[in-house]
């Protein structure tokens, strides 16, 4: 079943006026409740409510899983959750309670919220009424709080706390969520578990099936509104073994598989019989020894590589007030907020952000974003151009020389801050991975370098790396700590592939494989856990 956006071309966004509210229950209740908070919610002698944000979010989902080819006993195997979210700020546009903590850990930049709501008109008005109160007293506290400090600090003349943006309204049709054969599903899941790796001390093997529709509801103090779904539909296959080291690892596979269509089982044994094969491959690695030079990054690494470095530097362009010095990472300001107009990483690149994108080469791309968590419809961005910062994500709390949000706030735990969504890595000169590969290996040689890595985004913090030896291009698997991973590596990539991958393990990237030119490998310092007492059996 395909669903298409109502009234909407090209993913448009209509004028609030020019696309009539759909006539639903949720949204009568958010409507209902947001017009008498608006009208009668004060505190004596406190500030106003200024802006409010209210999200449902309704969940149904199936999920399966096998362990070790038997089902698991208490399978999800149905599930329905309403979720609501509440942010609200208090003040005026001028000066309001975003953007300011008086706490160390950030924990008053919490976003209230309500799960299991009754699924009626009367339930969902109670939740949103219980989440609103408590969100302003917060923001009435903060409000009065922060005020203070900028008197304090002498920052009166700072930019405006709220910029007001074209009312955003965005419509799709839900279809209703159907559920999988369970008895098929299970089934697939109990053969692949049965399946089992040439894997030496197998202790874990669990496939799970996860079918999942959420419903989003949005609706602010502004007017603006959005109605759509997120789907998704995947089986993960996991397992851990325990090394010859003593190291306990993890393998991990996530298998898309299309909402829609019906399965292609063969399809899908085939790709996890090659999951098994390469694992297996895997399982004889050596420990690393330390090392500083070349590195390829397959399209997967990279993939995680530029997650942890751009994207999660691009968060937080605004400096984030605050009476507290110790906020943690995910609090701090960007480093790329006063680098506009400078190289910041390879000139190979151009970077996009691309809300609206859904899926690329038919993976599916989770942060598809038609309003942001401000009310704004989200603008595609270019980030690089030739490798120079061009511009940066942003919110309705403006910063230096800008006029007007972007719609790039997110909101996950928090309120709002500013965020990427879909980033895509264009290289702009590229060549296929095998001619990548033999450059590769040509500038280990010339640096003279008795063998170089390969890394395939195996592991994180303790990865599983491919040593490849310079001499008689002879590979062998390693286990060894990747570090030196910072924003000035990424200004040393000198060449890309022309395998474009989705790369999503908490976040959406699409990127090729690349060489950096340096890179740091340190061996694993952790001991391995002590061994059992008696073999798994």
């Amino acid at each position: 079943m395909k669903y298409i956006a109502t009234l909407l071309c090209f993913f448009g966004v209509l004028s609030a006026q020019a696309q009539k509210m759909p006539d639903h229950l949720y949204l009568r209740a958010m409507r209902d409740e947001m017009q008498r908070s608006k009208k009668e919610l004060r505190m004596k002698g406190g500030p106003k409510p200024f802006f409010i944000v209210y999200k449902l979010t309704q969940t149904e989902r199936q999920q399966l899983s096998s362990h070790f080819g038997q089902a698991v006993v208490n399978n999800l195997q149905e599930a329905q959750d309403l979720h609501a979210d509440v942010y609200l700020y208090a003040g005026t546009a001028k000066s309001n309670s975003s953007g300011f903590s008086a706490d160390k850990s950030g924990s008053d930049l919490g976003v209230s919220y309500e799960v299991n709501i009754p699924k009626s008109y009367d339930g969902i008005r109670r939740a949103l009424w219980k989440s609103t109160n408590t969100q302003y007293l917060s923001a009435a506290t903060l409000y009065e709080k922060k005020e203070a400090y900028k008197k304090q600090k002498n920052l009166e003349g700072e930019e405006a706390d709220f910029s007001y943006a074209p009312k955003t309204a965005y419509v799709e049709d839900i279809p209703p969520f159907t559920y999988r054969d369970e008895a098929q599903y299970q089934q697939l899941l109990n053969e692949i578990t049965s399946l089992r790796p040439e894997i030496k001390h197998l202790e874990k093997l669990v496939a799970e099936f996860t079918r999942r529709q959420q419903e989003i509801y949005f609706l602010d103090s502004e007017g603006d509104f959005a109605v759509y779904p997120l789907q998704k539909e995947f089986i993960q296959v996991l397992f851990t073994y325990r090394s010859k080291h003593g190291y306990v690892i993890e393998e991990k596979e996530t298998f898309d598989l299309d909402f829609y269509a019906p399965l292609d089982k063969e399809k899908l044994m085939q790709q996890v019989r090659a999951f098994y094969q390469a694992a297996a491959q895997r399982q004889n690695f050596e420990m690393a020894q330390s090392y500083i030079g070349p590195v390829l990054l397959r399209a997967q690494g990279a993939g995680r590589y530029f997650n942890r470095t751009f994207v999660s530097a691009m968060a937080n362009t605004k400096p984030l007030l605050s009476s507290e010095i110790s906020l943690g990472f995910s609090l701090a300001v960007s480093p790329f907020k006063d680098r506009m107009g400078l190289r910041v990483i390879s000139p190979l690149f151009d970077v996009y952000d691309r809300p609206f994108a859904k899926e690329y080469n038919g993976q599916k791309l989770s942060k598809f974003t038609p309003i942001d968590a401000e009310g704004v419809k989200p603008q595609e961005l270019q980030l690089i151009k030739n490798g120079k910062l061009m511009t940066l994500p942003t919110i309705r709390s403006l910063i230096k020389d800008q006029k007007q949000s972007n719609g790039h706030a997110r909101s996950v735990n928090y309120a709002p801050r500013a965020a990427l969504t879909n980033v895509f890595f264009i290289p702009k000169k590229t060549m296929s991975v095998a001619e990548l590969e033999r450059l590769f290996l040509e500038k280990c040689k010339e640096q003279e370098m008795e063998y170089c890595y390969i890394w395939d985004d195996k592991g994180d913090a303790n990865s599983l790396l491919e040593r490849v030896y310079t001499q008689d291009g002879r590979r062998e698997w390693v286990l060894g700590r990747i570090s030196g991973v910072d924003l000035r590596s990424l200004r040393s990539i000198s060449a890309a592939a022309d395998d474009l991958q989705v790369w999503q393990d908490g976040g959406n990237v699409v990127a090729p494989s690349i060489i950096l030119e340096e890179l740091t490998i340190d061996p694993v310092f952790a001991k391995p856990p002590r061994k059992p007492f008696v073999p798994f059996p």
